[in-house]
């Protein structure tokens, strides 16, 4: 699905500004996969958004064309309207709210590109997909999600259906996920 139409447009616009409120002291970031949108590092070099690729060095250069990137999103800016409409639903990224730098964030979140099995085997973690991240979140012990939350406020990804706006937050030490509805019809309910 090229991003969404109509009413869920409006209503993804909607819950993103309402979220912007809620999180004025933390910044609000995309992390996004240029494998899944190859778009994506033209497109951030030409809105002029301050982003990186997560992965850096000669192994940056050599993946800058599939590399997950991570930028910041200013509410109402260019790169947020290009997400909303031309990527929501498609499985291009995630959100993250924290209270850090781009850097600190870059640092923090490239610790868990790479991790290991009970046989020591290691295999690159595609957590920047939302159908991944919806499925790992859950699964975390206690240990594992302070780890991988640190100091993220929260992840807002796109729910099994563009229709709906899953939003995970480390309370008390375990994940919690809120469902909000996308649709007109729905919205109007809570």
């Amino acid at each position: 699905m090229a991003g969404v139409v109509g009413s869920v447009l409006a209503a993804v616009e909607m819950t993103f500004d309402n979220l912007f409120r809620e999180t004025e002291s933390a910044p609000l970031f995309t992390l996004l996969d240029a494998a899944r949108a190859p778009a994506v590092p033209a497109r951030l070099a030409e809105l002029e958004v301050e982003h990186a690729s997560l992965f850096a060095g000669e192994m940056g250069e050599l993946l800058k064309d599939v590399a997950p990137y991570l930028a910041r999103c200013p509410q109402d800016s260019p790169l947020m309207k290009w997400l909303l409409e031309e990527g929501w639903g498609d499985s291009w990224g995630i959100f993250v709210s924290a209270p850090l730098s781009l850097e600190e964030l870059r640092r923090h979140l490239k610790r868990f590109l790479l991790v290991r099995d009970e046989e020591g085997r290691r295999y690159h973690f595609r957590f920047y997909d939302p159908r991944v991240l919806r499925v790992f979140l859950p699964t975390c012990t206690a240990m594992e999600a302070a780890q991988f939350f640190g100091q993220i406020r929260q992840f807002l990804v796109e729910g099994d259906s563009a229709e709906e706006l899953w939003i995970f937050e480390l309370q008390e030490r375990r994940v919690v996920r809120r469902i909000v509805p996308l649709t007109e019809a729905e919205q109007s309910h809570q």
